[in-house]
């Protein structure tokens, strides 16, 4: 049996008086992979923020190697020995991949009296660690020519550089593709083989099981269940986070026959990488659209928008009249609305309120001679808060204070009005808990019955079977396939060139 290497005993944390974390235990060995899992709201990333120093806890105890640690900051959370890795990368793009990964460790020399980086020795250190994590590369290159998985071995490279013991890993594949997790995964087996213990969070369950050997759940803030990966299952893990089990995950598809045609491509080139597209998508269901990096799944939503390029040749039909996507601003005149998979970056204005970000797409609708009516704002965003049960103070909550899941709701909602017949949503539950994705699920497919016509790009095969009417694959730049409710998934992952066998078990 591995030594125990943290131990956190009786944690409770309280805001205005609400306890998110109530007596929380959670116990990690030495060269373990453990999964923590919960929804939105269960205590997971509170616990953490109180392991890597962000919050003090209010009880409780953590003992890091059978000693008892205090952690009152980042700083004593990292001379104890933890290592996060957030979400966001946490690399300087314009340095090399040596002075990223020795950042902080930098070995020094002097000459004649002044002190120096001793460059040859932190490349020739940089070089070794990398390469312990398999990663064969140059490291005097800018890390920014680096692929994401490649940076993100990096960064734990750079946490066993400062001798990290324990390694929590935030959601580190939410912007990788299956086969660059794979690579990440390796370097994590490496790892965690060197006697390193790693907290492993993320919202994709298959994942999980690959990589973990336990996992822990939270729900409402307390210990919900612990699980062996090798002896349990989705339904045992997801039934303790959500009180469901899995089948729930997924609404009832539609069983209405096809309807009028929303939008039809005929014959349709946009590009060398996007062409010969034909295929069509009929009003009021959900047609997913699934395929690898370098499919065209990243820029077919974006050129139906008309974010980026015109087409080359072929014709494109929206409710049977002729569509030329030429701009975001003609497309919304035509009835489409678009919700990017960077929510972040291009989804999202962080620092405004809900009630701005709600109704920013359509801010016409709220202004009354020159001036924006904030009652008629409050009113809808208000509306779309109930029906959606986006959780948050009020409309006039900031939007960065949000959580991931009520952040994607509001994006969804917000384009709920009469003007949008078709809505296109890039990975719509990339970096949401599954208690959301649930609640968003449910009400995509409300929509859809209601008349909404739904196009889903997904890299996410689960979610695409599970979710769509129909499915679309993609491959190399054009469609392979479209596929009713017969198929199974592993024809959607064989059409769109991928190899099923992709655990490390």
């Amino acid at each position: 049996m591995n030594n125990t290497i943290l131990s956190m005993k009786g944690i409770r944390k309280t805001f205005s008086g609400v306890a998110v974390l109530d007596e929380v235990e959670l116990n990690l060995n030495e060269g373990e992979c453990l999964g923590l899992l919960g929804s939105n709201g269960a205590g997971k990333s509170t616990l953490i923020k109180i392991l890597s120093g962000i919050y003090l806890k209010d009880k409780g105890n953590i003992f890091i190697s059978n000693n008892e640690v205090f952690i009152k900051n980042s700083s004593d959370s990292i001379k104890s020995g933890v290592g996060l890795l957030p979400q966001e990368l946490s690399i300087h793009s314009e340095m090399t991949v040596a002075e990223n990964l020795m950042l902080g460790n930098l070995p020094t020399k002097k000459i004649a009296g002044i002190e120096f980086t001793d460059q040859k020795l932190m490349i020739k250190i940089a070089r070794e660690k990398l390469l312990d994590l398999g990663l064969d590369i140059n490291v005097q290159k800018q890390i920014k020519e680096l692929t994401l998985p490649e940076q993100r071995i990096v960064e734990i490279a750079r946490a066993m550089v400062g001798k990290a013991k324990i390694l929590i890993m935030d959601e580190p594949t939410a912007a990788l593709t299956r086969k660059e997790s794979k690579t990440l995964f390796e370097a994590l087996e490496k790892t965690r083989k060197a006697g390193v213990g790693i907290i492993y969070i993320s919202h994709y369950l298959d994942e999980v099981f690959d990589v973990c050997q336990r996992i822990v759940v939270l729900r409402d803030g307390k210990n919900a269940g612990e699980f062996k990966t090798t002896s349990s299952n989705h339904d045992e893990v997801l039934s303790a986070m959500l009180g469901n089990a899995v089948e729930n995950l997924y609404p009832n598809k539609s069983k209405k026959e096809n309807s009028d045609l929303a939008l039809k491509f005929e014959n349709v080139t946009f590009s060398k990488n996007l062409y010969n597209l034909n295929f069509e998508v009929y009003k009021g269901e959900i047609l997913g659209v699934f395929g690898l990096l370098g499919s065209g799944l990243e820029e077919l939503g974006r050129k139906i928008y008309g974010i980026s390029g015109k087409t080359e040749k072929g014709k494109i039909f929206l409710f049977g009249k002729d569509y030329t996507p030429t701009s975001p601003q003609d497309a919304k005149k035509n009835g489409i609305g678009f919700i990017p998979a960077e929510r972040k970056t291009e989804g999202i204005l962080s620092e405004l309120n809900l009630r701005n970000n709600m109704t920013i797409p359509f801010l016409n609708n709220f202004i009354q001679r020159t001036f924006i009516d904030t009652k008629k704002e409050k009113e809808f965003t208000n509306k779309w808060i109930a029906d959606f049960d986006i959780k948050c103070l009020s409309s006039e909550q900031l939007f960065r204070f949000l959580s991931g899941g009520n952040q994607q709701k509001a994006c969804i909602a917000r384009w709920l009005v009469d003007e949008v017949s078709i809505l296109i949503i890039e990975e719509p539950t990339r970096g949401v808990d599954l208690g959301a994705r649930k609640e968003i699920y449910q009400k995509l497919r409300y929509l859809c019955d209601q008349g909404l016509t739904v196009i889903i790009f997904s890299s996410d095969v689960e979610e695409i079977y599970g979710l769509a009417d129909r499915f679309m694959v993609l491959n190399r730049g054009t469609i392979t396939s479209i596929y009713d409710q017969s198929v199974q998934v592993e024809q959607l992952m064989a059409a769109a060139g991928e190899n099923i066998n992709t655990n490390l078990n």
